[in-house]
Parts: structure tokens; sequence; C-alpha cells
């Protein structure tokens, strides 16, 4: 856009830099009122391929009285005049994004009356932005391209390495962080850029990332280029990798993004049909629902779950059980329609092979005690925890914890595959029952009055020892006797911590320690303990 008075700069934002405003007169807008009832818009805004075109030069006018040809400072209002036609720019009630929930876009018209408060900003736009608008916006264009070669079938081998090359740089563009070589497929971010998100689906690119998963599996006359059952086949691994990063575009570009996700929810069945497929559409979905009751209660069914564990059994990859356990909780919440889906599913007889079972099997442990001089041999039988699950050929293997873990930290591959396994098992277990948890409340839930707590000073005692305060009892000692053994690991596990020298320099065990310190606490706040204990 041209400016005949004052400073401007020529790139916006709502526009591509390739093109320029002009004024066209338009049926529609002749009909749509200015926010003054009493007046009509006579021109609207439309682009023009040509920069140099004279339709696209306005004037300005400033708010403020200056003197001569002085210039117009940015960040000042001023009032727009279109030189070719005398008319001056209004804003409308009309609004251009019609077919969404909340339009936030309105038109901006002409007309003949200047009124002063028709007031525009100039607001300088960072190149930086610039150059983001523009990336988006021929990406756009380039993916409208390759997704319509696809789907008649006639993409070229260069075109298909172009645009998965572009699509790599699409999730860089949008996590914002620099290319230096990582794997693409395994980039995570906790804050994504918002404003490179919102770019995302205002210039259509959301848009074109769907038709370009549509389109190889279109029929449009002559067959299909490619089936969704073809993608297992090693020759079709470049489609199934373009495919792998259009779903990391989507995923990056939902996260944390209400409207992104309302966007992308809308074609919530057609990922459907895409899932275990190698393709991470259940991997895109979990996270677009996983932050979104809403969503989550709408769409997850019981045919959902049952695919999920269909692929936990297919694939036998612990990231499965990791998804159904994202699906227990929403924004630190549980959602019970979700846990009673998935207990029922996974818990039924026929899914029992996909499950690691625990059992406490008596194991028989030969010590070398001295005496004497002497060193006899003894026996003596201790309880292990043994895990038993099949393996990809269904036979039953088994395992102690114990030895699992010292193989798995030693890198055997299989003993972590089923460490890692287990583990997850377990994240889902306690997804699922987070519901049926009580927790009780310390507040009380009515208002006393200070005055009741008033006492005579002939009721408090003279001296009062820390032991008064403890409630001990009966009931509460029976209690006690069925935590003992809990009680004992507790206290038996903060003991040797407190005694290493570097308590906590192994990342994985801080976690474990963490669990154990909130059971700690927990006990305390349950009685478990009493004071003279806690001062031990």
């Amino acid at each position: 856009m041209a400016a005949e008075m004052g400073e401007v700069n020529q790139d916006f934002e709502e526009e591509s830099a390739e093109q320029r405003s002009s004024l066209d007169a338009d049926n529609e807008a002749l009909r749509g009122r200015l926010r003054a009832p009493q007046e009509k818009i006579m021109y609207t805004l439309v682009p023009v391929p040509d920069g140099m075109d004279i339709s696209s030069i306005f004037e300005l006018d400033p708010t403020t009285l200056r003197g001569g040809d002085s210039m117009v400072p940015r960040s000042s209002y001023v009032r727009l005049r279109h030189l070719c036609t005398n008319t001056w720019v209004h804003s409308t009630n009309n609004p251009i994004d019609k077919e969404e929930e909340k339009p936030v876009m309105l038109r901006i018209g002409t007309s003949a009356v200047k009124e002063d408060k028709e007031a525009f900003a100039i607001v300088p736009v960072p190149p930086a932005e610039v150059r983001d608008l523009d990336f988006a916006n021929d990406a756009s264009k380039v993916l409208a391209s390759i997704a319509g070669k696809l789907e008649r079938g006639t993409i070229t081998q260069n075109e298909r390495r172009f645009v998965t090359k572009l699509l790599e740089d699409l999730v860089f563009f949008v996590v914002d962080i620099p290319n230096s070589g990582q794997d693409v497929l395994e980039i995570m971010v906790n804050k994504p850029n918002r404003e490179r998100q919102k770019l995302m689906r205002e210039q259509n690119i959301l848009k074109q990332i769907f038709k370009l998963l549509q389109a190889p599996f279109t029929d449009s006359g002559d067959g299909p280029m490619l089936r969704l059952e073809e993608l297992g086949d090693q020759r079709h691994a470049p489609f199934r990798h373009i495919c792998r990063l259009c779903y990391r575009v989507l995923r990056h570009s939902q996260q944390d993004y209400r409207k992104n996700q309302e966007y992308i929810a809308k074609q919530f069945r057609f990922m459907q049909k895409q899932i275990g497929y190698d393709v991470l559409a259940e991997d895109t979905i979990t996270a677009l629902l996983h932050n979104n009751r809403k969503l989550l209660e709408k769409h997850i069914t019981a045919a959902e779950i049952d695919t999920f564990v269909t692929l936990v059994r297919k694939n036998r990859e612990p990231r499965f059980l990791d998804y159904l356990s994202d699906l227990c909780v929403s924004m630190q919440k549980s959602i019970p329609v979700t846990q009673e889906l998935i207990c029922t599913a996974v818990l039924d007889p026929s899914n029992a092979d996909i499950l690691i079972e625990t059992k406490l099997v008596l194991s028989r442990f030969e010590i070398e005690p001295v005496v004497n001089g002497e060193s006899p041999l003894e026996a003596e039988d201790e309880e292990e925890v043994w895990l038993f699950w099949k393996d990809n050929c269904k036979e039953i293997r088994s395992k102690s914890v114990r030895e699992l873990a010292q193989d798995a930290k030693e890198g055997q591959k299989d003993d972590q595959e089923v460490v890692s396994y287990y583990r997850c098992q377990l994240n889902l277990f306690a997804g699922c029952v987070w519901t049926v948890s009580t927790w009780p409340s310390t507040r009380s839930r009515e208002q006393v009055t200070p005055v009741k707590y008033a006492r005579l000073w002939s009721e408090i005692p003279s001296q009062i020892a820390i032991d008064d305060y403890d409630n001990d009892g009966t009931t509460r000692d029976e209690i006690k006797e069925r935590f003992c053994l809990t009680m004992d690991f507790v206290e038996n596990y903060l003991r040797e911590v407190v005694s290493q020298n570097i308590p906590f320099a192994d990342r994985e065990k801080n976690k474990l320690t963490f669990e154990v310190v909130n059971l700690a606490r927990n006990l305390i706040y349950f009685g478990f303990y009493n004071f003279s204990d806690c001062s031990d």
C-alpha cells in the first residue's frame, strides 16, 4: 500500500506482500451499513496484484494538526482517503470470516463522508513478522499445489523431496527453534510460538495439511494413488514420512491454543481413519484431547478405546499405553466416563495377554555366614516380585523385578523394553483409579464463631507436653498394623537416602524419592505417626 503523505510501513499482516489494496464497488458492501446507520458503504477493499497500481494509493490525514508537508509519525492515528475515488476509509460491522462460530475480522470499506471517529492507528510491523507472514503464505500455496498433484498422482520425486523439506521447516517454524540436525519427529517443546500457531490457521496451512493427508488416498477417477493399507510397505516409506510430518505439524500447531484445537477437531473423524497405520495419527489425537475435556468426552467412545487396545496388542509399544493414560485425565482432573471405558476394555479377560502380570514368588537364597572360621551354606526363603508376560511368539516369559532392573541397567534391550512397558502399564492403572481415590478435606465446612473456643483459665493446665496431643486408640493401632510394612519401607528408604554422600545424584531415583516423601507426609497427616515419632 502506497501513501502520498507521510510515512507508513508498506507491509500489512492482513494481506500478502505480493498484493496491494485497492477499492471495488461491491453489491454486498453497498447493502452493508456503517456503524452510523445513516450512511452506506460505497466501496470495499480488495487485493490487487500490481503494487504500482494508482488505485492502491491512499492519503494519510493526521488527527492532530501538523504544519505543511511534515511527516506523519508512526504509532499515530490518521484518517485514510482513497486518492482515485476521493472517499474515506470506514470500518463496518460486516464480518469477513462468516463461516467461523465467532467472527473476529470485519470488512473495511469507504464512504464519501469524513468522520473524525473513523481513525486508524499507523502501527509499524516488525520485519520478523513480515518474514513469518511471507513464509506462511508461500508455504500454503506450495502445499495446495502439491496436494493437487498427489490427488492426480502426478507428483515427481523432486517435488516429493521438496514438500518433505517444507514440512520439516514448518515444524521448526511453529516450535520456534533452529534446525540443528535433530530428529524432527522427536522434537517436543513446552511453549510453541503462539503467533506462528495463529498464522498456521489464518494462512490456511492447517487446511492444506489435511488436504495433503487426504490427497494420496482420494479416488479421482482412475483409483487412488495409494491405499492406507499399503503405507506399511517399504516402497511407500517416503509417503508415510510425509504423513508423519503432517501430523507433527498439526500436533505442535494445536498445543495450548484453543482456536487451533477447535479447528483441528473438526477433522476428528478423518484422523480416526488413519489410526494404526504408523503415521502418528493416534499421537496427535491424544495430544488434542488430553487437555480439552469437552472434546474428549464428545469424541472418545468404547469404539475408540477398543482401537487403542488393538494397537497395544498389535505393536507391543508402551507409547500406546501412554495414550490411554492421557485419555484418563484432562487438566489434572479425572474423566470418570473415559476411565470406566478404559478399565472395561483393558481388564477384560480377552485382553489379558496385553498386560504384564505381577506375582509374589517365594525364592530361596543361599547365604554364607562365617562361624568359627568355617563358612557352611545356609538356605533362606524370601518373597520376591516377579513379572509374567507373553512375548511376540505368545510364549510366557517371567523374571523377577530385581533381575529385570539390573539387566536393563546393564543395557539388555529386551529387559529395557519390558521395564518401560511395565512402567507405562502402572501409569495407566494409576490414571484409571484416580477418580475412585478419596481425599478427605481438613478445611472446616461451617463458620465457627471464635467465642466457641473460649475456655476458662482454670481449665488450662499449667504444663503441656507434646505427648498430650497424641490421640492413641485401639482402632488406630489396628489400622497401623495393616500398614506396618509400608511404614517400615518408608523409614528404611528415607534413612538410606539421607545416609548417602550424594543422595540426589540419580535423577530417575529422585522421582521415586519424591513419591516416598509424599507418602510419608500423607501417613503423618492421617495420624500414623505421633509427634514424638516425628521429632525423632
